[in-house]
């Protein structure tokens, strides 16, 4: 069909709108991808009923309306079970309302979940091509290095946005520090932003494209041993153990060829990080550095995880809610028991009950058998949905232990990465 016969076909309302090409989109994804972990706007006035995080507003909370309303202009999205799962597992969100008594204030909580998939939804509806998949990675390169440091300068000058979550006790009675905290004073959403960016720098960007320079190369792995130290983030040895270990494997399944290249990329990670270490210790705070290392199961006074509160809490949890059909209604756990789940699926079992569950499960499940069983001609476009499926092993873990899928300042350009993979073709392909 012709343009003129398009023209035609439209209603006549519409044929004077504005036509958007992917190239318009595509711009568009980048721009969240820049400000998503940048924009924290705070609040006067704690008893704000915004939401989660009810004392900020972020960019999915300005943008995120206008990102659906543009989904629905385009009408693009492909015919995908993916697609279908996150809308069921969104629709869960909306019924298990029916459980909550104070429909205003949790009807925000929900739009809020619906806009931090907004992005992806959107990057789901184009073709990415390796060249338009590479802008985008080197957009939240800097947009995610900037959004950091805004977070180290608050932890420098500005000290704990939320001294009780951010609080850190030291050993033997001897008072507490302060954990990083990101401009939301939320240590464990700053070192979330700080690993998923890293990892997917270091994956995506460095061993699926090879495109990061030495100095990013220094800056990132700085950035990240760094974050984690003054975090004190248990959850984020875990993910990069895990995206390091799956990324190895997965990418030489996809090609025997790269699997020496990928084992010399671990080598110098381990080697630039050993190298790092002792002097992010030199300028780290010696209270910092203990109760991180005991964190981490390295001190006398051992609170690794192993050793986690997070387990009794679950226990109870399971002992006081049950079991509920429709669950008891998003983000109403801590308000009915006042315990922090620190776990996606238990979370979500918990306030979306088995339908909930289920539809994320699956959600997760396609988007990981999608890039695992990519047969494109392309080596490089095999190579980097390898890449992103062993990013996906870490989320996957991480979730255990994190309610990382309602993070708004670094879940919604994590679900932007994974829409690019699963949408990556090579550039003879798009043609």
């Amino acid at each position: 069909m012709s343009a003129i016969e398009l023209d035609s076909a439209l209603p006549r309302h519409a044929r004077g709108l504005p036509r958007f090409d992917r190239w318009s989109a595509i711009s568009i994804v980048c721009f969240c991808l820049a400000l998503i972990p940048v924009i924290a706007i705070p609040v006067p006035g704690s008893s704000s009923a915004f939401a989660a995080g009810a004392d900020h507003i972020s960019f999915v909370d300005l943008f995120g309306l206008p990102l659906l309303l543009l989904l629905l202009y385009r009408a693009r999205l492909p015919d995908s079970m993916t697609l279908l799962f996150a809308a069921s597992f969104l629709g869960c969100a909306w019924i298990s309302m029916v459980n909550v008594g104070d429909l205003g204030r949790e009807t925000l909580r929900v739009l809020r979940l619906c806009f931090i998939y907004a992005p992806f939804l959107l990057a789901l509806s184009l073709h990415w091509t390796i060249e338009s998949a590479e802008r985008a990675l080197r957009v939240f390169w800097w947009g995610g290095l900037f959004g950091i440091v805004i977070g180290f300068f608050i932890y420098w000058f500005v000290g704990a946005v939320r001294e009780q979550q951010q609080a850190l006790f030291l050993k033997n009675g001897l008072g507490y520090v302060f954990r990083a905290g990101g401009q939301l004073g939320n240590s464990g959403g700053f070192s979330h932003l700080i690993t998923s960016w890293a990892m997917t720098a270091l994956a995506l960007y460095w061993i699926a494209l090879r495109r990061l320079n030495a100095v990013q190369i220094a800056v990132t792995l700085a950035v990240l041993v760094y974050g984690i130290v003054i975090t004190a983030s248990r959850n984020s040895l875990l993910q990069v153990g895990l995206v390091l270990m799956f990324t190895t494997l997965f990418v030489a399944r996809s090609h025997q060829r790269s699997a020496g290249r990928v084992m010399v990329t671990l080598g110098l990670v381990v080697a630039v990080v050993v190298a790092l270490l002792p002097l992010i210790a030199l300028i780290t705070d010696s209270a910092v550095l203990s109760a991180t290392m005991s964190r981490f199961g390295l001190g006398e006074d051992d609170r690794s995880i192993a050793h986690s509160v997070r387990y009794q809490n679950w226990a109870g949890l399971l002992d006081q809610l049950g079991w509920n059909a429709l669950g008891i209604g998003y983000k109403q756990t801590m308000e009915l028991t006042g315990l922090p789940v620190d776990n996606s699926y238990l979370r979500i079992f918990l306030e979306l009950g088995v339908a909930g569950i289920t539809f994320f499960l699956l959600f997760w499940a396609s988007i990981q058998l999608r890039l695992l069983g990519s047969r494109s001609p392309d080596v490089m476009v095999r190579r980097y949905k390898a890449a992103a499926a062993g990013l996906v092993m870490g989320e996957l873990g991480r979730m255990c232990f994190s309610d990382t899928f309602t993070m708004y300042l670094s879940t919604p350009s994590v679900m932007v990465i994974m829409a690019i993979a699963l949408r990556l073709r090579s550039s003879d392909a798009s043609a």
